[in-house]
């Protein structure tokens, strides 16, 4: 002392945002020895909190990412924090130039801590006004405009839009202008420049510029392939579908040989007879005049078979249930559309949420092997429906259950009646429609989806009765007249392997 230790640990003090006031004192010096005091003023504490100017729905979404909390300190960060998480969330929908304050007063019930009070004027949402476009000629004003999908004027293309203007939307939209121009061979299209302005006429609306440098049209010359062994030249040309004279589409390109949603591309044809690490780079070797010439750098890879296959996430619904359903099977070669056309049948049980079924493929190149695993999410898939009314003097009421994935083999278990057993994916319902008086209706069915257990073939049984008089009664108290009738089904369904194993024939009685 002196030295710079006690200035690291000051600013150290000072980093942590928790105090308002650092001191270092020397509160006795004897000799080369001296005695030092840190007195640190302890930034007060958040006894209450509101938010003015924002509805409910939008406070939940905005006071996680602030993370002010009761007896929680209030720094300079947080304060910070609320200002820019809730002017980015209104200008997400639209509102630009949002001030946000943030006042604290001294709880004088409560010394050391403070009330804080959130305010936000979030003057009127931001509409588009105009958009004007410079430089284009291969594409016009309105092919522009409709190309952006957020940022959209009031021309007639846009009547069913939307029109107010959010910064993040206007970047990606710039984005999709250039993939257009991309699309019809314009390769080195570019955004020079683009500004936002307050329109002159209304400041509720911003006038939007852009200034294009759309360079030169290409087109698809030859495209040759090489390392292909599997497949013919011809025959990926083929399925490739590009022609030479076609104008240059990047996008296309990819898309043919990568990811078509119908699995018509390259990588489906490789991936769905085995060959998971099947890689191509496109490669433009030439550019002559207007023209590109691109080859087709193939690594086909050795063939991978299928090694483990899991599920996971069914907390309800057997193992077996799922499994059954499944289209990869341990030792068979890898197929994409097998994976797929598994995805598709697990969704079609309707006991799982279908946006978050994700297939996990975990290829090992070494051993040449793919383990798959299907994640699950459980959904609610049982119904209940209750409803009734009151016509000409008598009451309707009518009731229904459906259990999809309903288990007889648990029917005796009391653990399982939670308030049904289930997991089986059986089919059990019953419905009741009565007016009390003259019409009675009662039906049940149940369906085994997996007669036996090793082939799809879905028994179905059903019973159903009603009764119907003229409401009507004579002296004896019976009815003039009455119709009861008694029913019952039987039937079975057959999953057919020819043409292809989505044909099913059912016969019943």
């Amino acid at each position: 002392v002196p030295g710079d230790q006690i200035t690291k640990s000051l600013k150290r003090f000072w980093k942590q945002g928790l105090f308002s006031d650092v001191k270092f004192k020397a509160t006795k010096i004897d000799g080369d020895k001296i005695w030092i005091e840190i007195a640190l003023k302890q930034r007060p504490r958040i006894s209450n909190f509101v938010y003015n100017g924002l509805k409910k729905s939008e406070i939940e979404d905005v006071e996680l990412k602030i993370g002010i909390q009761k007896d929680g300190q209030m720094t300079p960060d947080l304060e910070d924090r609320a200002k820019k998480v809730i002017t980015k969330y209104l200008e997400d929908k639209g509102f630009r130039g949002t001030e946000v304050t943030v006042h604290q007063f001294d709880d004088v019930d409560h010394p050391g801590y403070v009330k804080v009070a959130v305010n936000v004027d979030r003057k009127v949402k931001t509409r588009v006004g105009s958009i004007y476009v410079i430089g284009n000629e291969a594409l016009s004003a309105n092919q522009i405009n409709f190309a952006m999908k957020k940022t959209n004027d009031n021309n007639i293309i846009n009547f069913f839009r939307p029109k107010k203007f959010v910064a993040s939307e206007f970047e990606n939209d710039k984005k999709l202008v250039i993939d257009k121009y991309n699309e019809i061979g314009y390769r080195d299209a570019i955004i020079v420049a683009d500004s936002v302005v307050q329109s002159k006429d209304d400041s509720t609306r911003v006038d939007v510029y852009i200034t294009l440098d759309e360079g030169n049209k290409y087109f698809f010359r030859d495209i040759t392939w090489v390392g292909n062994t599997k497949y013919s030249s011809e025959d990926l040309s083929k399925r490739l579908r590009i022609q030479k004279g076609d104008p240059y589409n990047k996008g296309l390109l990819e898309k043919n040989l990568n990811y078509d949603p119908t699995g018509t591309d390259i990588y489906s044809l490789y991936t769905d007879d085995g060959y998971l690490f099947f890689r191509v780079m496109p490669t433009e070797i030439k550019i002559e005049n207007d023209s590109i010439d691109i080859e087709m750098r193939v690594y086909e890879g050795k063939q991978a078979r299928i090694g483990k296959v899991n599920i996971s996430g069914n907390t309800v619904t057997n193992d077996y249930v799922v499994m059954r359903e499944l289209r990869t099977y341990p030792g068979d070669l890898f197929s994409r559309d097998a994976v797929y056309r598994s995805l598709r049948e697990i969704q079609q049980l309707g006991y799982f949420d279908p946006e978050k079924i994700v297939p996990d493929i975990r290829p090992n190149q070494e051993s040449g092997t793919v383990d798959i695993e299907y994640q699950l999410v459980e959904k609610s898939s049982s119904q209940f429906d209750l409803s009734g009314g009151i016509g000409n003097g008598y009451v309707i009421f009518q009731a229904g259950i459906s259990l999809t994935n309903f288990s007889t083999q648990k029917f005796f278990n009391k653990k399982a009646w939670n308030p049904f057993p289930i997991g089986d994916g059986q089919k059990l319902s019953l419905r009741v429609h009565t007016n009390g008086d003259y019409y009675n209706a009662v039906s049940l069915s149940f369906t085994e989806p997996w007669l036996g257990g090793k082939k799809p073939n879905a028994l179905s049984v059903g019973v159903y009765y009603s009764y119907q008089d003229d409401g009507f009664w004579n002296t004896s108290g019976q009815s003039e007249y009455h119709v009861g009738i008694l029913g019952g089904s039987v039937s079975l369904a057959t999953r057919f392997k020819l043409p292809d194993d989505y044909f099913t024939f059912v016969h019943g009685i």
